[in-house]
């Protein structure tokens, strides 16, 4: 099915299925927005990212055949996608982080430890993202570190997650350059 014109595109994403998922996905960030300490609308919003995650993955062969005509620009897609994967795999470490931190909240925790328990959501957030990048990157300073037991067996869980990333990522930058050239 070839699409040209705008209202032909709306009206196939209007009919998509996705198009409910991304409609319950605005809903949940509108009222995490206006309602940031109830945690339902983060955890609708965050399994839901996930599902559409999925339906994406089914979809890249087909977008990336569409969209670049050349091996070349394929393989800049790849590395682009390579990189967006581990930014994902990054934001499910820290969000890993969060969620442990919100269930113990009677425990000291590294962010009793940092001092930002007190601090919004997002300062949260970009701490917890930092930690977690630097983990899955395995590029960590170490300057965040755990203080509890829950936090050591989640980190230990990423530390191995991320050398395996770290291995792949290794692995399919080299097969993309070999394409390359």
């Amino acid at each position: 099915m070839t699409i040209e014109r705008l209202d032909d595109i709306v009206k196939f994403y209007l009919r998509n299925p996705n198009f409910w998922l991304d409609l319950v996905l605005l809903a949940s960030l509108i009222s995490m927005i206006l309602y940031p300490l109830h945690v339902l609308p983060g955890l609708i919003g965050y399994f839901g990212s996930l599902v559409n995650l999925i339906a994406l993955k089914r979809m890249e062969q087909s977008i990336a055949f569409t969209l670049f005509s050349n091996n070349n620009q394929r393989q800049y897609f790849k590395l682009l996608k390579l990189l967006l994967t581990n930014c994902l795999i990054s934001h499910v470490a820290s969000t890993l982080l969060l969620g442990i931190t919100h269930i113990n909240q009677s425990e000291w925790n590294w962010m009793d430890k940092y001092g930002i328990a007190g601090e919004t959501w997002l300062v949260k957030y970009i701490y917890a993202v930092y930690w977690g990048a630097g983990l899955v990157f395995m590029v960590s300073f170490g300057d965040i570190s755990i203080a509890n037991t829950d936090e050591a067996a989640l980190l230990i869980f990423i530390v191995i997650t991320g050398c395996l990333i770290l291995a792949y990522n290794i692995n399919h930058v080299k097969m993309i350059i070999f394409k390359l050239t």
